[in-house]
């Protein structure tokens, strides 16, 4: 299937939808100065053709047809309208705001690499070379090594391995993961 009517750098580039969702989010630590392009013309080749691009094509073409039926409607409400639903929003963040319980402190650390951590810690031989923790279907993340190939969590197993020939792929161990996340809250 061709790319609707734009070139598959401006897809990746843009963002409006699917293809921008496919390419490379390069937002994470460790992901820092990748090539971008090549890493995108990788997954792009990987996936086009796929029942997942084809999914994901129509679920584009549905949501784009939402914003437009929404974007017909906004146009038919009037000032009138829109000042009522307004004053009703901020009555309503107003309730929200007065049952807040701002007594408890909650603390969120986020452990970059948990799993591929993991691994890492269990086997040291991985500590060096870029690895992954899923499948070939699907990866829950991936070790610094990886990331600068740009293999990152979510992204299929096949795609990191396109990316990234020497990728090691760990099988994911939940039992382990979540002992070693009591130990961490523990303390």
């Amino acid at each position: 299937m061709d790319l609707p009517n734009t070139s598959e750098s401006e897809s990746f580039t843009g963002s409006d939808g699917f293809l921008s969702r496919m390419a490379i989010n390069d937002n994470k630590a460790g992901m820092e100065g990748l090539d971008k392009e090549k890493i995108n013309k990788i997954i792009m080749d990987s996936t086009k053709g796929s029942r997942f691009y084809e999914n994901e094509l129509k679920k584009d073409q549905q949501v784009n047809h939402r914003i437009e039926k929404m974007m017909q409607q906004r146009a038919q409400l009037t000032d009138h309208q829109l000042m009522k639903s307004t004053l009703k929003v901020d009555k309503l963040v107003c309730e929200l705001e007065k049952g807040c319980d701002l007594s408890r402190t909650v603390v969120h650390i986020d452990m970059d690499a948990f799993y591929a951590a993991v691994e890492m810690r269990d086997n040291p031989d991985l500590k060096d070379k870029p690895m992954a923790v899923g499948s070939m279907s699907m990866l829950s993340t991936s070790n610094y090594h990886a990331r600068k190939y740009g293999v990152r969590a979510a992204m299929p197993g096949f795609i990191g391995k396109k990316l990234c020939p020497s990728l090691i792929i760990v099988s994911p161990n939940f039992d382990k993961y979540r002992a070693v996340s009591k130990q961490v809250v523990s303390l």
